[in-house]
């Protein structure tokens, strides 16, 4: 019986790494069919088929690395990047959090971006060896699809700063299971990524897993460290807060007010932002009622919450929902969520 278990097993452990590994290969292959195109093969075909994902591409690749990296630099000259950025090719003003200036190495600037660029594309690359462990034909295809889809492509060509953030915080994640020591680096690392793109500091929440003492002393902990931060850098992240566009309801941006004031927007009619809002309110009852119910499914299954599936399902959701609304809101649900 168990050498027939034995002979079994072997097969099907060889089949979750084949899905594995299937799912980094292809978004490795089709990172390289883009890198090999822009290298040698006519650009014109580059962004072309890079406007079948759905965007417009830039007339070169890393633009978004590039607006962090030519801010950094001009900083270094002593230039205010809030209010004039020449080293940027748009010329677009510094609206990241100012830790970005203070943790850029002084030998990157604009002519590394290229480095820069695919450094973070070939890290998270890797990564989705580490965060996508499907078991069967059908999740392997599910997250191969989601590993190449639009927006992901979107992301690593434009080399999107929110690629730091992610690496930090699927590296964070890994270590929820860690012992106690090593497992604070991981709450770390969401601090980290928090001070770079401020809505990854709802992950903090994740704090309440842990015993009161300790949540309570690493929350002071990060805590004050927020606090010193945020009062010597005051006058500076409040011009990159100011510098935050607008977008129209219709660009690539990704928030809440999209839908409801994206189509009242749309409507010749009188009284737009009232529509807008009662659309808003229409949707958060919505959700709240299914997430209810989702709730009370999830309750009722017998789910494991102590996978790092689980946790990656955790801090992925927290992060989408903090993108998704503003950060203060968010903030304040997820420790409402956590009480």
């Amino acid at each position: 019986m168990d050498a027939t278990h034995s002979a079994f097993a072997i097969p099907a452990a060889s089949r979750r790494m084949a899905y594995r590994l299937a799912i980094p290969a292809t978004a490795l292959l089709l990172y390289c069919v883009f890198v090999a195109l822009w290298l040698w093969g006519p650009h014109t075909i580059y962004f072309n088929i890079l406007r079948l994902f759905g965007f417009e591409p830039f007339r070169f690749p890393f633009l978004d690395i590039h607006a962090v990296l030519s801010a950094a630099q001009c900083h270094r000259l002593g230039v205010d990047v809030y209010l004039t950025n020449p080293c940027d090719a748009l010329g677009r003003v510094h609206a990241y959090s100012p830790v970005w200036l203070r943790i850029t190495p002084a030998f990157l600037d604009t002519s590394n971006i290229t480095v820069v660029g695919r450094s973070l594309g070939l890290l998270f690359v890797a990564s989705l060896m580490a965060l996508c462990r499907p078991t069967t034909r059908g999740e392997a295809l599910l997250m191969m699809f989601t590993a190449v889809s639009p927006m992901t492509v979107y992301v690593l060509e434009r080399a999107n700063s929110d690629l730091v953030g992610f690496l930090s915080i699927s590296a964070g994640c890994a270590l929820l299971r860690a012992p106690r020591p090593t497992r604070f680096v991981g709450y770390g690392l969401f601090f980290f990524a928090g001070l770079l793109r401020y809505f990854p500091l709802v992950l903090l929440v994740v704090l309440s897993r842990e015993r009161r003492r300790s949540a309570i002393s690493v929350a002071m902990v990060t805590s004050s460290v927020l606090l010193i931060l945020i009062l010597f850098d005051y006058t500076e992240l409040r011009k990159a807060l100011v510098n935050i566009p607008r977008l129209s309801y219709f660009a690539d941006s990704f928030a809440a007010v999209n839908l409801p004031f994206g189509l009242a927007s749309a409507l010749a009619i009188p009284f737009q932002r009232a529509l807008a809002v009662m659309l808003l309110a229409l949707l958060i009852v919505l959700t709240a009622a299914r997430t209810r119910r989702s709730l009370a499914i999830v309750d009722r299954a017998a789910c494991d919450w102590s996978t790092f599936e689980a946790d990656c399902t955790v801090v992925g959701a927290l992060s989408v929902i903090a993108c998704f609304l503003p950060v203060r809101t968010s903030i304040i649900a997820a420790f409402i969520s956590c009480w």
